[in-house]
Protein backbone atom coordinates (compact mmCIF):
# COMPACT_ATOMS: atom_id res chain seq x y z
CA UNK A 1 0.00 0.00 0.00
CA UNK A 2 1.27 3.46 -0.91
CA UNK A 3 2.35 5.62 2.03
CA UNK A 4 0.25 8.49 0.65
CA UNK A 5 -2.90 6.66 -0.50
CA UNK A 6 -6.11 6.83 1.52
CA UNK A 7 -9.52 5.39 0.69
CA UNK A 8 -11.41 8.33 2.18
CA UNK A 9 -11.47 10.68 -0.87
CA UNK A 10 -13.06 7.86 -2.87
CA UNK A 11 -15.31 6.00 -0.44
CA UNK A 12 -16.41 8.54 2.17
CA UNK A 13 -19.04 11.27 2.19
CA UNK A 14 -18.62 13.66 5.09
CA UNK A 15 -20.37 16.71 6.46
CA UNK A 16 -19.52 19.45 8.89
CA UNK A 17 -22.12 20.28 11.58
CA UNK A 18 -23.42 23.15 9.41
CA UNK A 19 -24.05 20.77 6.49
CA UNK A 20 -21.00 21.73 4.40
CA UNK A 21 -19.69 18.72 2.48
CA UNK A 22 -16.04 17.97 3.13
CA UNK A 23 -13.46 15.39 2.16
CA UNK A 24 -12.45 14.33 5.68
CA UNK A 25 -13.23 15.35 9.26
CA UNK A 26 -9.51 15.76 10.08
CA UNK A 27 -8.89 18.43 7.47
CA UNK A 28 -8.96 21.33 9.92
CA UNK A 29 -5.61 22.95 9.16
CA UNK A 30 -7.17 25.90 7.32
CA UNK A 31 -10.38 27.93 7.37
CA UNK A 32 -12.03 25.65 4.81
CA UNK A 33 -11.83 22.70 7.19
CA UNK A 34 -11.72 20.35 4.22
CA UNK A 35 -14.92 21.76 2.67
CA UNK A 36 -15.43 21.16 -1.05
CA UNK A 37 -16.24 24.43 -2.79
CA UNK A 38 -18.03 25.40 -5.97
CA UNK A 39 -16.39 27.62 -8.61
CA UNK A 40 -18.06 30.66 -6.98
CA UNK A 41 -16.39 29.89 -3.65
CA UNK A 42 -19.48 28.64 -1.80
CA UNK A 43 -19.19 25.28 -0.07
CA UNK A 44 -21.33 22.42 -1.28
CA UNK A 45 -23.94 21.88 1.45
CA UNK A 46 -26.24 18.92 2.02
CA UNK A 47 -29.21 21.23 2.55
CA UNK A 48 -29.24 21.91 -1.19
CA UNK A 49 -26.48 19.87 -2.87
CA UNK A 50 -25.78 16.15 -3.33
CA UNK A 51 -22.67 14.06 -2.90
CA UNK A 52 -22.84 13.28 -6.62
CA UNK A 53 -22.16 16.96 -7.27
CA UNK A 54 -19.67 17.55 -4.49
CA UNK A 55 -17.48 14.46 -4.79
CA UNK A 56 -15.99 15.77 -8.02
CA UNK A 57 -15.47 19.32 -6.86
CA UNK A 58 -12.01 20.79 -7.50
CA UNK A 59 -10.67 20.24 -3.99
CA UNK A 60 -11.72 16.58 -3.89
CA UNK A 61 -10.13 15.98 -7.29
CA UNK A 62 -6.93 17.70 -6.18
CA UNK A 63 -6.66 15.43 -3.12
CA UNK A 64 -7.17 12.28 -5.19
CA UNK A 65 -4.57 13.24 -7.80
CA UNK A 66 -1.97 14.02 -5.15
CA UNK A 67 -2.49 10.59 -3.60
CA UNK A 68 -2.35 8.78 -6.93
CA UNK A 69 0.92 10.59 -7.66
CA UNK A 70 2.45 9.52 -4.34
CA UNK A 71 2.30 13.01 -2.83
CA UNK A 72 1.31 13.87 0.73
CA UNK A 73 -1.20 16.70 0.46
CA UNK A 74 -0.85 19.42 3.11
CA UNK A 75 -4.57 19.21 3.95
CA UNK A 76 -3.90 15.72 5.35
CA UNK A 77 -1.23 16.94 7.76
CA UNK A 78 -2.97 15.52 10.84
CA UNK A 79 -2.40 12.00 9.54
CA UNK A 80 1.13 12.66 8.35
CA UNK A 81 2.06 14.05 11.79
CA UNK A 82 0.73 10.98 13.57
CA UNK A 83 2.47 8.57 11.24
CA UNK A 84 5.80 10.35 11.68
CA UNK A 85 5.77 9.55 15.41
CA UNK A 86 4.48 6.02 14.97
CA UNK A 87 0.85 6.64 15.97
CA UNK A 88 -1.84 4.97 13.86
CA UNK A 89 -3.59 7.56 11.69
CA UNK A 90 -7.14 7.69 10.34
CA UNK A 91 -5.65 7.05 6.89
CA UNK A 92 -4.04 3.81 8.05
CA UNK A 93 -7.02 2.52 10.02
CA UNK A 94 -9.43 3.39 7.19
CA UNK A 95 -7.25 1.56 4.67
CA UNK A 96 -7.26 -1.53 6.89
CA UNK A 97 -11.03 -1.31 7.46
CA UNK A 98 -11.68 -1.13 3.71
CA UNK A 99 -8.80 -3.27 2.50
CA UNK A 100 -10.82 -4.45 -0.51
CA UNK A 101 -10.30 -1.01 -2.06
CA UNK A 102 -6.70 -0.31 -2.94
CA UNK A 103 -4.54 2.00 -5.04
CA UNK A 104 -5.08 0.00 -8.22
CA UNK A 105 -8.88 0.11 -7.88
CA UNK A 106 -8.69 3.83 -7.19
CA UNK A 107 -6.75 4.34 -10.42
CA UNK A 108 -9.31 2.37 -12.37
CA UNK A 109 -12.16 4.55 -11.03
CA UNK A 110 -10.43 7.91 -11.41
CA UNK A 111 -10.26 10.07 -14.51
CA UNK A 112 -7.25 12.16 -15.52
CA UNK A 113 -8.72 15.26 -13.86
CA UNK A 114 -9.21 13.44 -10.52
CA UNK A 115 -12.97 12.89 -10.82
CA UNK A 116 -14.27 9.48 -9.80
CA UNK A 117 -17.22 7.19 -10.39
CA UNK A 118 -16.75 5.50 -7.00
CA UNK A 119 -19.84 5.53 -4.78
CA UNK A 120 -19.44 6.47 -1.11
CA UNK A 121 -19.89 3.50 1.20
CA UNK A 122 -19.03 5.33 4.43
CA UNK A 123 -21.10 8.37 5.44
CA UNK A 124 -19.85 10.71 8.18
CA UNK A 125 -22.97 12.71 9.16
CA UNK A 126 -22.71 15.46 11.77
CA UNK A 127 -26.22 16.56 12.55
CA UNK A 128 -25.81 20.21 13.40
CA UNK A 129 -25.72 21.45 16.98
CA UNK A 130 -29.03 20.17 18.39
CA UNK A 131 -28.14 18.82 21.82
CA UNK A 132 -29.58 18.33 25.31
CA UNK A 133 -26.32 19.06 27.16
CA UNK A 134 -24.09 22.10 27.52
CA UNK A 135 -20.70 20.68 28.45
CA UNK A 136 -18.27 23.14 30.03
CA UNK A 137 -15.76 22.78 27.19
CA UNK A 138 -18.35 23.10 24.42
CA UNK A 139 -19.44 25.97 22.15
CA UNK A 140 -22.66 27.13 20.41
CA UNK A 141 -21.43 25.65 17.12
CA UNK A 142 -21.61 22.20 18.72
CA UNK A 143 -24.51 22.58 21.16
CA UNK A 144 -27.67 24.64 20.84
CA UNK A 145 -27.93 24.53 24.63
CA UNK A 146 -24.86 26.78 24.83
CA UNK A 147 -26.55 29.89 23.39
CA UNK A 148 -27.58 31.41 26.73
CA UNK A 149 -24.30 30.53 28.44
CA UNK A 150 -22.27 31.92 25.57
CA UNK A 151 -23.89 35.33 25.99
CA UNK A 152 -23.40 35.02 29.75
CA UNK A 153 -19.66 34.36 29.60
CA UNK A 154 -18.75 36.28 26.43
CA UNK A 155 -21.17 39.20 26.58
CA UNK A 156 -21.85 39.38 22.83
CA UNK A 157 -24.67 37.91 20.75
CA UNK A 158 -22.58 36.43 17.94
CA UNK A 159 -19.83 33.88 17.37
CA UNK A 160 -17.85 32.46 14.48
CA UNK A 161 -18.27 28.99 13.05
CA UNK A 162 -15.64 28.05 10.44
CA UNK A 163 -15.09 31.69 9.59
CA UNK A 164 -18.80 32.56 9.33
CA UNK A 165 -20.33 35.01 11.80
CA UNK A 166 -23.42 33.49 13.45
CA UNK A 167 -25.85 35.87 15.18
CA UNK A 168 -28.01 34.86 18.15
CA UNK A 169 -31.44 36.42 18.54
CA UNK A 170 -34.63 35.62 20.40
CA UNK A 171 -37.60 34.13 18.55
CA UNK A 172 -41.26 34.83 19.33
CA UNK A 173 -41.14 32.35 22.21
CA UNK A 174 -38.20 34.19 23.76
CA UNK A 175 -35.68 31.43 22.99
CA UNK A 176 -32.28 32.21 21.55
CA UNK A 177 -31.75 30.88 18.03
CA UNK A 178 -28.96 31.14 15.48
CA UNK A 179 -30.70 33.41 13.00
CA UNK A 180 -28.26 32.83 10.15
CA UNK A 181 -26.98 29.36 10.98
CA UNK A 182 -27.54 26.27 8.84
CA UNK A 183 -27.64 23.73 11.67
CA UNK A 184 -31.03 22.33 10.60
CA UNK A 185 -29.78 21.12 7.20
CA UNK A 186 -30.73 17.55 8.20
CA UNK A 187 -34.41 18.54 8.10
CA UNK A 188 -34.21 18.66 4.29
CA UNK A 189 -36.39 16.00 2.65
CA UNK A 190 -34.20 16.25 -0.45
CA UNK A 191 -31.19 15.15 1.61
CA UNK A 192 -32.90 12.07 3.02
CA UNK A 193 -34.36 11.15 -0.37
CA UNK A 194 -30.86 11.30 -1.82
CA UNK A 195 -29.53 9.22 1.09
CA UNK A 196 -32.19 6.62 0.35
CA UNK A 197 -30.86 6.33 -3.20
CA UNK A 198 -27.43 5.45 -1.75
CA UNK A 199 -28.65 2.62 0.49
CA UNK A 200 -27.53 -0.09 -2.00
CA UNK A 201 -23.91 1.04 -1.55
CA UNK A 202 -23.86 1.59 2.23
CA UNK A 203 -21.43 -0.24 4.46
CA UNK A 204 -20.98 2.18 7.34
CA UNK A 205 -22.77 5.28 8.69
CA UNK A 206 -21.15 7.47 11.34
CA UNK A 207 -23.73 9.57 13.21
CA UNK A 208 -22.65 12.55 15.28
CA UNK A 209 -24.26 15.70 16.69
CA UNK A 210 -24.93 17.70 18.74
CA UNK A 211 -26.64 14.57 20.01
CA UNK A 212 -27.50 12.27 17.08
CA UNK A 213 -30.18 10.35 18.97
CA UNK A 214 -32.24 13.57 19.04
CA UNK A 215 -32.43 13.71 15.22
CA UNK A 216 -35.92 12.45 14.45
CA UNK A 217 -35.51 11.86 10.71
CA UNK A 218 -32.57 9.52 11.14
CA UNK A 219 -34.89 6.91 12.72
CA UNK A 220 -36.91 6.78 9.53
CA UNK A 221 -33.72 6.35 7.53
CA UNK A 222 -32.65 3.40 9.69
CA UNK A 223 -36.02 1.80 8.98
CA UNK A 224 -35.53 2.31 5.25
CA UNK A 225 -32.15 0.52 5.42
CA UNK A 226 -33.92 -2.36 7.20
CA UNK A 227 -36.78 -2.40 4.66
CA UNK A 228 -34.24 -2.52 1.82
CA UNK A 229 -32.76 -5.70 3.31
CA UNK A 230 -29.34 -4.06 3.81
CA UNK A 231 -29.15 -3.65 7.59
CA UNK A 232 -27.23 -6.88 8.16
CA UNK A 233 -24.46 -5.48 5.93
CA UNK A 234 -24.30 -2.01 7.50
CA UNK A 235 -22.33 -0.86 10.54
CA UNK A 236 -23.69 2.11 12.50
CA UNK A 237 -21.35 4.32 14.51
CA UNK A 238 -22.60 6.80 17.10
CA UNK A 239 -20.95 9.50 19.16
CA UNK A 240 -23.59 9.82 21.88
CA UNK A 241 -23.84 11.21 25.40
CA UNK A 242 -26.06 8.22 26.31
CA UNK A 243 -28.80 10.37 27.81
CA UNK A 244 -31.38 10.01 25.03
CA UNK A 245 -31.50 6.24 24.37
CA UNK A 246 -35.11 5.37 23.50
CA UNK A 247 -36.69 1.87 23.31
CA UNK A 248 -37.41 2.32 19.59
CA UNK A 249 -33.74 2.78 18.72
CA UNK A 250 -32.87 -0.46 20.51
CA UNK A 251 -35.39 -2.29 18.32
CA UNK A 252 -33.96 -0.73 15.17
CA UNK A 253 -30.36 -1.48 16.16
CA UNK A 254 -31.10 -5.19 16.53
CA UNK A 255 -31.23 -5.48 12.73
CA UNK A 256 -27.78 -4.07 11.95
CA UNK A 257 -24.48 -5.83 11.35
CA UNK A 258 -22.84 -3.87 14.16
CA UNK A 259 -23.61 -0.84 16.30
CA UNK A 260 -20.41 0.88 17.34
CA UNK A 261 -21.14 3.12 20.31
CA UNK A 262 -18.72 5.79 21.46
CA UNK A 263 -20.04 7.03 24.76
CA UNK A 264 -19.08 10.67 25.33
CA UNK A 265 -18.25 10.71 29.04
CA UNK A 266 -15.63 12.95 30.67
CA UNK A 267 -15.36 11.90 34.30
CA UNK A 268 -16.89 9.58 36.87
CA UNK A 269 -20.20 10.16 38.66
CA UNK A 270 -20.86 13.70 39.94
CA UNK A 271 -17.71 15.06 38.26
CA UNK A 272 -19.10 13.98 34.89
CA UNK A 273 -22.45 15.56 35.72
CA UNK A 274 -20.63 18.85 36.33
CA UNK A 275 -18.50 18.75 33.16
CA UNK A 276 -21.31 17.45 30.92
CA UNK A 277 -24.09 19.48 32.52
CA UNK A 278 -26.96 18.64 33.07
CA UNK A 279 -26.33 14.92 32.49
CA UNK A 280 -27.03 12.46 35.32
CA UNK A 281 -24.67 9.58 35.99
CA UNK A 282 -27.54 7.30 37.01
CA UNK A 283 -29.21 7.88 33.63
CA UNK A 284 -26.00 7.08 31.75
CA UNK A 285 -25.57 3.84 33.67
CA UNK A 286 -29.17 2.84 32.93
CA UNK A 287 -28.66 3.51 29.22
CA UNK A 288 -25.51 1.41 29.10
CA UNK A 289 -27.27 -1.40 30.93
CA UNK A 290 -30.29 -1.29 28.57
CA UNK A 291 -28.08 -1.49 25.48
CA UNK A 292 -25.98 -4.33 26.88
CA UNK A 293 -29.08 -6.34 27.77
CA UNK A 294 -30.66 -5.88 24.34
CA UNK A 295 -30.03 -8.33 21.52
CA UNK A 296 -27.69 -5.98 19.67
CA UNK A 297 -24.27 -6.69 18.18
CA UNK A 298 -22.24 -3.86 19.70
CA UNK A 299 -18.74 -2.52 19.93
CA UNK A 300 -18.04 -0.08 22.76
CA UNK A 301 -15.68 2.84 23.23
CA UNK A 302 -15.76 5.46 25.96
CA UNK A 303 -14.61 8.69 24.40
CA UNK A 304 -13.33 11.25 26.89
CA UNK A 305 -11.43 14.52 26.93
CA UNK A 306 -8.62 15.22 29.38
CA UNK A 307 -8.86 18.85 30.39
CA UNK A 308 -8.35 21.24 33.28
CA UNK A 309 -11.43 20.19 35.26
CA UNK A 310 -10.62 16.46 35.33
CA UNK A 311 -6.83 16.72 35.55
CA UNK A 312 -6.91 15.10 39.03
CA UNK A 313 -9.86 12.76 38.54
CA UNK A 314 -9.75 11.27 35.02
CA UNK A 315 -8.29 8.02 36.39
CA UNK A 316 -11.56 7.32 38.23
CA UNK A 317 -13.32 7.06 34.87
CA UNK A 318 -10.56 4.89 33.43
CA UNK A 319 -10.83 2.56 36.41
CA UNK A 320 -14.63 2.36 36.20
CA UNK A 321 -14.48 1.29 32.56
CA UNK A 322 -11.60 -1.10 33.10
CA UNK A 323 -9.04 1.05 31.24
CA UNK A 324 -11.09 0.89 28.01
CA UNK A 325 -11.42 4.63 27.48
CA UNK A 326 -10.14 6.52 24.46
CA UNK A 327 -8.87 9.82 25.86
CA UNK A 328 -7.83 12.84 23.83
CA UNK A 329 -6.01 15.85 25.25
CA UNK A 330 -8.03 19.05 24.94
CA UNK A 331 -6.40 22.02 23.18
CA UNK A 332 -9.40 24.30 22.82
CA UNK A 333 -10.86 26.31 24.46
CA UNK A 334 -7.50 27.58 25.68
CA UNK A 335 -8.65 28.41 29.21
CA UNK A 336 -9.35 24.69 29.78
CA UNK A 337 -6.00 23.42 28.50
CA UNK A 338 -4.07 21.46 31.11
CA UNK A 339 -0.80 23.03 30.03
CA UNK A 340 -1.83 26.44 31.44
CA UNK A 341 -1.83 25.04 35.00
CA UNK A 342 0.86 26.05 37.51
CA UNK A 343 3.76 23.71 38.18
CA UNK A 344 2.59 22.46 41.58
CA UNK A 345 -0.73 21.29 40.06
CA UNK A 346 1.04 19.44 37.25
CA UNK A 347 3.37 17.79 39.75
CA UNK A 348 0.41 16.57 41.81
CA UNK A 349 -1.37 15.34 38.66
CA UNK A 350 1.72 13.31 37.72
CA UNK A 351 1.81 11.81 41.21
CA UNK A 352 -1.87 10.81 40.93
CA UNK A 353 -1.32 9.23 37.50
CA UNK A 354 1.80 7.34 38.58
CA UNK A 355 -0.05 5.99 41.60
CA UNK A 356 -2.85 4.84 39.29
CA UNK A 357 -0.27 3.17 37.03
CA UNK A 358 0.64 0.75 39.82
CA UNK A 359 -2.84 -0.77 39.82
CA UNK A 360 -4.19 -0.41 36.26
CA UNK A 361 -4.24 -3.15 33.62
CA UNK A 362 -2.21 -1.28 31.02
CA UNK A 363 0.33 1.06 32.64
CA UNK A 364 1.71 2.11 29.25
CA UNK A 365 -1.56 3.82 28.34
CA UNK A 366 -0.94 6.36 31.13
CA UNK A 367 2.52 7.35 29.86
CA UNK A 368 1.39 9.88 27.18
CA UNK A 369 -0.48 11.92 29.79
CA UNK A 370 2.46 11.95 32.18
CA UNK A 371 4.73 12.92 29.28
CA UNK A 372 2.37 15.77 28.33
CA UNK A 373 2.50 17.19 31.86
CA UNK A 374 6.28 16.87 31.98
CA UNK A 375 6.67 18.54 28.59
CA UNK A 376 4.69 21.61 29.72
CA UNK A 377 5.90 21.58 33.34
CA UNK A 378 7.42 25.07 33.27
CA UNK A 379 4.68 26.69 31.21
CA UNK A 380 1.91 28.61 32.95
CA UNK A 381 -0.62 31.15 31.68
CA UNK A 382 -1.77 33.40 34.50
CA UNK A 383 -4.21 35.34 32.33
CA UNK A 384 -5.93 32.18 31.08
CA UNK A 385 -6.14 30.87 34.66
CA UNK A 386 -7.81 34.08 35.80
CA UNK A 387 -10.26 33.77 32.92
CA UNK A 388 -10.86 30.12 33.86
CA UNK A 389 -11.85 31.22 37.36
CA UNK A 390 -14.18 33.94 36.04
CA UNK A 391 -15.67 31.55 33.48
CA UNK A 392 -16.23 28.86 36.12
CA UNK A 393 -17.80 31.27 38.60
CA UNK A 394 -20.26 32.60 36.01
CA UNK A 395 -21.33 29.11 34.95
CA UNK A 396 -21.62 27.91 38.57
CA UNK A 397 -23.90 30.81 39.45
CA UNK A 398 -26.03 30.31 36.36
CA UNK A 399 -26.30 26.51 36.68
CA UNK A 400 -26.53 26.36 40.49
CA UNK A 401 -23.54 24.02 40.72
CA UNK A 402 -20.24 24.31 42.58
CA UNK A 403 -16.73 23.73 41.25
CA UNK A 404 -15.45 24.00 44.82
CA UNK A 405 -17.71 21.20 46.08
CA UNK A 406 -17.36 18.99 43.00
CA UNK A 407 -13.57 19.22 42.60
CA UNK A 408 -12.46 20.22 46.13
CA UNK A 409 -8.80 19.23 45.78
CA UNK A 410 -8.31 21.07 42.50
CA UNK A 411 -10.17 24.11 43.82
CA UNK A 412 -7.89 24.23 46.85
CA UNK A 413 -4.84 24.26 44.59
CA UNK A 414 -6.30 26.99 42.36
CA UNK A 415 -8.29 29.09 44.84
CA UNK A 416 -5.89 32.04 44.52
CA UNK A 417 -7.37 32.67 41.07
CA UNK A 418 -10.92 32.75 42.43
CA UNK A 419 -10.32 35.80 44.65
Amino acid sequence: MSNSFCIIPWLQAATKPNGDIRVCCLMTSDSSGGAIRKPNGDAYNFSKDTIDEAKNGDFAKEIRLSMLNGQKHKACQVCWNKEEVGVASKRQTSNRWYNWFNLEKAKQLTAEDGSTTAEPVYWDLRFGNLCNLKCVMCHPASSSQWYEDYILVEGGNSYYDNGKKITLDRNKKGRLVATNGTYDWHESDDFWNHMESKIPYLKQVYLVGGEPLMIEKHYGFLQKIIDAGRANEVTLEYDTNLTAVQPRVLELWKNFKLVWIRGSIDDYSKQNDYIRFPSKWSQIEKSIDKIKKADIKTRWDISTTWQLYNVYTIHNLWKHFDDKCSTRILNTPRHLEIKILPKHVKEKAIKILKNYQTTCKDPNKVNPYIAYLEKHMDFVDEEKLKYFAEFTTKLDNSRNVSFQNTFPELYEDLKEYFV
